[in-house]
């Protein structure tokens, strides 16, 4: 499934929400999708289309880096890698926190 995903897969869902399982015992955290960005294809990936996925959500808890399984109501559960990523510079006392998943 995974690998069918493209850029235009997630572009519609930009302002919605994935619920996160953070594991069997952890609280669910919910990511708002912010951005999906083309990625230079650098020969190491098989993607046509390598991309980026940036979610914002809460400070607490901080999810490390790590592959979560995502829920979201119209793309269903979706295992992604998830990399914490440092604040935003234009906001740098913000108390989002970033993560980035990146499909190339």
């Amino acid at each position: 499934m995974l690998e069918d995903l493209t850029p235009d897969s997630f572009r519609p869902h930009v302002g919605t929400r994935f619920a996160v399982e953070v594991g069997p015992d952890g609280p669910e955290v919910t990511l708002e999708l912010v951005d999906v960005t083309p990625v230079p294809k650098s020969g190491l990936g098989t993607r046509e289309e390598p991309f980026s996925l940036m979610f914002h959500g809460p400070h607490e808890p901080r999810l490390v880096q790590h592959v979560f399984t995502l829920r979201h109501d119209e793309l269903g559960a979706l295992e992604i890698f998830l990399v914490p990523v440092a604040p935003d510079p234009s906001d740098p006392t913000s108390a989002t926190a970033r993560y980035e998943a990146i499909f190339n």
